[in-house]
């Protein structure tokens, strides 16, 4: 008899498949001081009246950073675009780990995103421009602007496994009882959960996800 197959995997893109954090201090933000012609602090100031009126981080529009931008340093809003929307910029920015661990896992399991923000026009550039369309399946590709409200949660394939980065995503995921989060934990400085969070599976790189995904199918 055939064993029974993997479960799909999700993963989400922020600071999971792209180091987001490198991708705004090292690449963007230096490429739109030298536009503007300001100091790296004045950016920071700037761009803080846009963000301070952003209910979630999520709702993070790249557009409307943009024109904001244009407004306060009259200067046109196609010249920041072209900044922006540069795929390479984004491809630089993968963590290294990731497109082996896609190729591994691509042999035993379907694959898919789950992640959180603004679909058109940033979370789906950002993802074309990772380089990985051609190991993702389109119909689990979930990106929503709250991705744990209960509806949304509840259209996930049952027993899915889902990378995410955030302690909080995990233990929300793990008290669904509908799908098995993992944590990736890059930096190592996670910790233990609390009392009140459920455990989860932590990981440090993707390279140890195929054997921890293994050693759950066969549990």
């Amino acid at each position: 008899m055939a064993a029974d197959p993997a479960p799909p995997v999700l993963f989400d893109i922020d600071d999971t498949l792209l180091d987001t954090g490198r991708f705004f201090r090292q690449v963007l933000w230096p490429l739109l001081s030298g536009l503007l012609d300001i100091s790296l602090g004045e950016l920071d100031d700037s761009a803080r009246l846009y963000f301070d009126r952003l209910s979630s981080p999520s709702d993070f529009h790249p557009l409307e950073l943009l024109a904001h931008l244009a407004t306060i340093y009259q200067i046109e809003l196609d010249r920041l675009r072209e900044v922006v929307f540069v795929p390479d910029n984004v491809e630089r920015c993968r963590f290294e780990d990731v497109l082996p661990a896609m190729d591994q896992l691509a042999g035993s399991t379907r694959l898919g995103i789950y992640s959180e923000g603004v679909r058109q026009d940033w979370q789906q550039f950002k993802l074309e421009s990772l380089g990985v369309m051609d190991w993702l399946q389109p119909d689990l590709i979930f990106i929503e602007m709250r991705k744990l409200r209960p509806e949304v949660v509840a259209q996930l394939p049952p027993g899915v496994l889902i990378v995410d980065d955030k302690r909080s995503v995990v233990t929300t995921l793990a008290r669904s009882g509908r799908v098995q989060p993992v944590l990736i934990d890059r930096s190592r400085g996670g910790g233990a959960p609390t009392a009140e969070q459920p455990a989860v599976p932590v990981i440090t790189t993707l390279a140890e996800l195929p054997e921890l995904i293994a050693r759950l199918h066969h549990q």
